[in-house]
Parts: C-alpha cells; sequence; structure tokens
C-alpha cells in the first residue's frame, strides 16, 4: 500500500500498476441519524474502455464523520472498514463516457445503514466508501470531470413518513349497479402503528363512486352515472392520510376503464290527435326513441294496438301515419292505443316498446259549452239570470 493521490482525473478501480485501495468521500450527507436505508448505489461514468475481468469489494469506513484523504502512505488503506462488505464484478465498460446500469454498483444499504447506525452520526457528517479488490475499470474522478463524477444515491425513510399509495387500473362495466366493487387501491406506511384513512380527493365531482376509508376499495356509488358513450374513463386522485404527527399524507392517480355493453333502445312514450277525416298518409306524430350505443341504428315497427292496419310507421324516423282513412272512427273506436318498437342492429338486436296513443275525433261535431257558476243570482221575471 503506498501513496495517496488525491487529485488524479480519474479513477482506477482498482489495478494501477498494482492492486491499489480506492476511497471516495462524500460530505456534508443530510441523513439523519434514524434514517432507514431503503435502497443505495454508486453511479460511475466510464473514462475509457476495459473489458478483463474484475472482483471488487465495496465497504465504508467506521467512522461516523469520515475525515478528508490526505497525501500520506496507508491514508486510506488503514482506515477501519464496516463490517458491511458488499461483492461487484462489473460488466465490460465498452463505451468511453457510459453512464448507466454497466457503471452502477449492487444495492450497498448495508454499508450505508452501518455508518448511520453509529453512536455520534448526525446529518450533515461525511462518509466514505472503500473499494478493494483485482481488475481494472477506469472511472471519471470529481477532479477530472465534476459532471461525470461518482454519484453517491440513497433511499430511506425516516420515523414520521407520508403513506405511499400504489397507482392503479380498473375496469367496471358501464351496466354495474351500484355497490359494485371496481378495485381495491393499496396503500401502506412505514411508520409502525399508524392508521390510514383513504379518499377520492379529485376526479369524483359526479359522485359515481365511493371509496372504503379503512379498505381502499373502491365501488359503484351512482350507477345512473356511468355511461361508456360520454364518459369512457374516469381518473381519481387517491389520498390516503395518516394519523401521526402533521397527518402526512400521500397520493396516487386510479384510472377506471368503463367497458361498453349493448343496451336497449328507450322508446319515449307518446299522445297524438287525428281529425277522423285525414287522408292516407297524412303524418300523425314522431315517435322519439334514445339509444346511447355508438355507431348503432334503430328500426321502428309497431307491434301491437293496430286495429284494422289503421297506422303505419316509417321503420327509419319513426313517424306514425295513416294508412287506411276508413278505420278512422271515434264513434267506434275514438282512441287507438299502439305499441311502438325500436329494435337496434347491434349483436343481440335488442329491443325497447312504449304507448303511442292516438284520440281521433270529429271536427264537424260541435265543442261542448262550458261554464262556471260563481254564485247565486237574483231572478226577476221577466230577465234572464246572468251568468259568468
Amino acid at each position: 500500500m503506498g501513496t495517496v493521490q488525491t487529485s488524479s482525473p480519474d479513477l482506477k478501480l482498482v489495478v494501477d500498476r498494482s492492486n491499489q485501495t480506492v476511497g471516495l468521500r462524500f460530505n456534508t450527507l443530510p441523513l439523519p441519524p434514524s434514517a432507514r436505508i431503503v435502497h443505495a448505489y454508486m453511479q460511475f461514468q466510464s473514462d475509457r474502455p476495459s473489458a478483463e475481468v474484475t472482483s471488487l469489494t465495496i465497504q465504508g469506513e467506521a467512522s461516523d464523520n469520515a475525515s478528508q484523504f490526505a497525501n500520506a502512505r496507508r491514508n486510506i488503506s488503514s482506515r477501519p472498514r464496516t463490517v458491511a462488505a458488499v461483492p461487484w464484478s462489473p460488466p465490460a465498460w465498452t463505451t468511453l463516457g457510459a453512464k448507466g446500469p454497466d457503471q452502477q454498483t449492487p444495492d450497498i444499504a448495508p454499508v450505508i445503514q452501518e455508518i448511520v447506525d453509529r453512536m455520534n452520526w448526525v446529518a450533515g457528517n461525511s462518509l466514505a466508501i472503500i473499494i478493494s479488490g483485482s481488475g481494472k475499470r477506469v472511472a471519471e474522478s470529481f477532479e477530472g470531470s465534476r459532471t461525470g463524477a461518482p454519484l453517491l444515491h440513497v433511499e430511506y425513510l425516516t420515523d414520521n413518513n407520508p403513506p405511499v399509495v400504489a397507482p392503479a387500473t380498473f375496469t367496471v362495466a358501464e351496466n354495474s349497479p351500484n355497490g359494485t366493487v371496481v378495485g381495491t387501491v393499496a396503500a401502506s406506511d412505514a411508520d409502525p402503528g399508524q392508521a390510514l384513512k383513504l379518499s377520492i380527493a379529485i376526479g369524483n365531482n359526479s359522485g359515481a363512486f365511493a371509496i372504503d376509508a379503512a379498505t381502499g376499495a373502491i365501488t359503484v356509488r351512482d350507477a345512473g352515472r356511468l355511461d361508456f358513450e360520454t364518459s369512457p374513463r374516469y381518473t381519481l386522485v387517491v389520498q390516503a392520510t395518516d394519523n401521526g404527527p402533521g397527518r402526512l399524507s400521500g397520493l396516487a392517480t386510479v384510472a377506471i376503464n368503463l367497458t361498453n355493453v349493448d343496451e336497449a333502445p328507450v322508446v319515449t312514450p307518446a299522445s297524438f290527435r287525428l281529425a277522423k277525416n285525414k287522408p292516407n298518409g297524412t303524418i300523425v306524430g314522431r315517435v322519439i326513441v334514445r339509444h346511447a350505443d355508438a355507431g348503432q341504428t334503430v328500426s321502428f315497427s309497431i307491434t301491437g294496438g293496430n286495429t284494422a292496419g289503421a297506422f303505419a310507421i316509417n321503420s327509419t324516423t319513426g313517424e306514425i301515419s295513416v294508412a287506411d282513412p276508413r278505420q278512422l272512427d271515434p264513434a267506434g273506436t275514438p282512441q287507438y292505443a299502439l305499441t311502438v318498437t325500436a329494435t337496434d342492429d347491434g349483436p343481440s338486436r335488442l329491443a325497447g316498446s312504449a304507448a303511442a296513443m292516438i284520440d281521433v275525433f270529429d271536427p264537424s261535431a260541435a265543442a261542448p259549452v262550458t261554464f262556471r257558476v260563481v254564485g247565486d243570482v237574483p231572478y226577476t221575471p221577466g230577465d234572464l239570470p246572468k251568468l259568468a
């Protein structure tokens, strides 16, 4: 073990004429002493292609606050090391300037955790990583390229962490009844003993859905709001709030896709009046139908009440017309109660029906006179009573 070089433009991991011990010091880390390290790695950038077999060991300096490296013999190799050690056999670095998975170490969370767990570790301290082994990979150093310098990536949790909500995508049929379970949103909190309360924060203005605050189960709340043709997709933002200090919360997007269901046409009941002397082809009125399925057409027919074929209906427009004027006799049949059916051309050829009432009247008949008696009127012989 020889002299330490602190200003080299590159990092030779680890052969430089002979095997050497390499140290990397990361200054003023904001890791609190209570941090639980979830994941950590170092990212290097290739400074020179190299493909020889390389076997490295990554440890940390067993120190509360790593001191700066000095140009002195054995300044790195003589430092105490962590018990935790992570082996690394990096693949060949074939491209100059490469900075990807091949230049990334395995998870070194155990090494970082051992340092942070030391008695006198506080946020703002510095730590050193010590690499030893055999073989050669050449990486950029801080002195050689600040943008290509080694990066220490650490993911950690503290004693009071916000909940984590998992994004999700669910599917539900547009004709699902109230209470149908759409799916369950998963939420977690790394802090033990805390309960979570889930709610829909955004995207449920119509009130189509509800969420169980304890389980995260999303259900259909207002089935009448579910219409594939109007809104085929709902995007909700689900929030989970804990009961710890500060009542921290986490958010995630939940997408709900509606599946199209072939729906029967809905025919609107109608009432019409028709004079008995109208000729053949006279339009009586038009039946209205509502059909939500996009791309489908409906066909109208009279399926009941059309005594002696008095009427016909346009299969495309729904217009009812006189087919046989001889049947229009208010004395015999003053009212026709037709059943009008609309059938779609979907896969199931669904149909809906409603009544169309047609009152036939004689326009030549005197209209009845109606009046209202306001009160008693005094009568004098020779005078007519005055009626209001």
